[in-house]
């Protein structure tokens, strides 16, 4: 029996060590059990992380494609407004070249204007002079032919005042073969 004790306390022992040996084993596998949850659980985090990180670089890929195409928009309208602002200065330095030209022209214009005014000035001058000695004549030539109808007894018409009055309608075609035919008579 001291035998069967010993071998039964060996067992026992045997046992307990088997016993530790299997709840430190299942401590380990439920600890292992916990870390592989643990893992799953962390590896589908990153996996929806990862996803979302990938919807992010999407949209801002997008958003750099769009930035890229609005630059190249905005580059090209930079690029015509510069050329229409270009031809607007060339416009407008032609313009002011004409404008300048204009001016030139017209002051030119003007002196001749000016000029012009003077000769013309002188002109009528000279003609209104021209015209006072047409009317003394006139007057000298309507009295010779007045004296010259009473002396035939014709009705003697009053001189008009020559540049304000209607002139008298005269016959030119019997006063000249008259006039001739006095001249004839006077002088033979």
């Amino acid at each position: 029996m001291i035998a069967l004790n010993e071998t039964e306390t060996r067992l026992n022992f045997s046992k307990g060590q088997k016993l530790s040996k299997l709840q430190s084993a299942s401590v380990r596998r439920d600890d292992a059990k916990h870390r592989h949850e643990l893992l799953v659980k962390a590896i589908n985090s990153n996996t929806m992380k990862e996803r979302s990180i990938v919807e992010d670089i999407f949209k801002i890929r997008s958003e750099i494609q769009s930035n890229h195409q609005d630059l190249s928009s905005a580059q090209q309208m930079e690029s015509q407004t510069k050329l229409r602002v270009e031809t607007i200065e060339h416009e407008l330095s032609i313009e002011r070249t004409r404008n300048a030209d204009v001016v030139l022209d017209l002051e030119m214009k003007c002196k001749e204007m000016d000029e012009s005014k003077a000769k013309s000035s002188l002109s009528i001058e000279e003609k209104r002079t021209m015209i006072e000695a047409n009317k003394a004549e006139l007057h000298k030539v309507w009295e010779k032919c007045t004296q010259l109808g009473r002396s035939e007894g014709h009705d003697i018409f009053s001189e008009p005042q020559w540049g304000k009055e209607q002139t008298p309608s005269l016959d030119v075609v019997c006063v000249r073969v008259r006039v001739i035919s006095e001249e004839v008579h006077f002088n033979t």
